[in-house]
């Protein structure tokens, strides 16, 4: 692969000093991050633990840990590439471990919708616990159904004929 000046500038950037590569897509940020991290790892020694790589999702982190691969970065060689969500969620574990945060964490989900059902199922207990409803009254399924059904709809209010159940 024929690379441009500046991609060879960031490849063989120096060691311990901040580079940004601002650049629109399909302009070849992950093959200079490849190569990149490549250089680094066989030319100049540096351990691949010391090198932390992050990505948006995982089909991302996938193709970077391919492409890796194909460039010919064994996979004992490679250095560790997380989702930016995985690597939070091992630093937010790392830190209960060094009790620098509280173990009980149930505020974590990988999803916007498990934390809200979450968040309905204790409001629900909630109400249960103050008798302002009876146990076992709304179902946490149909409940989110209907929130995401006024969310869609854009509906500010809870329907007049649901108060009693959901509201």
């Amino acid at each position: 692969m024929k690379l441009t000046t500046e991609q060879e500038a960031i490849i063989h950037h120096p060691e311990g000093k901040h580079a940004r590569i601002l650049a629109v897509a399909g302009s070849g940020k992950t093959s200079t991050l490849v190569y990149r991290i490549k250089h680094l790892v066989e030319e100049k020694s540096v351990d691949p633990a010391s090198i932390q790589v992050l990505m948006f999702n995982r089909l991302a982190r996938l193709q970077f840990k391919q492409r890796l691969e194909e460039e010919g970065v064994s996979v004992d060689r490679q250095p560790k590439v997380d989702t930016f969500h995985s690597y939070a969620y091992a630093f937010i574990n790392k830190m209960i471990g060094k009790g620098v945060f509280p173990g009980d964490w149930d505020y974590w989900f990988e999803e916007e919708g498990d934390r809200a059902r979450a968040v309905l199922h204790r409001v629900i207990s909630e109400l249960v616990e103050k008798n302002s409803i009876p146990a076992d009254v709304i179902d946490v399924e149909k409940a989110m159904e209907a929130i995401n059904l006024w969310k869609g709809s854009l509906i500010l209010t809870c329907p007049h004929y649901l108060v009693h159940i959901l509201c």
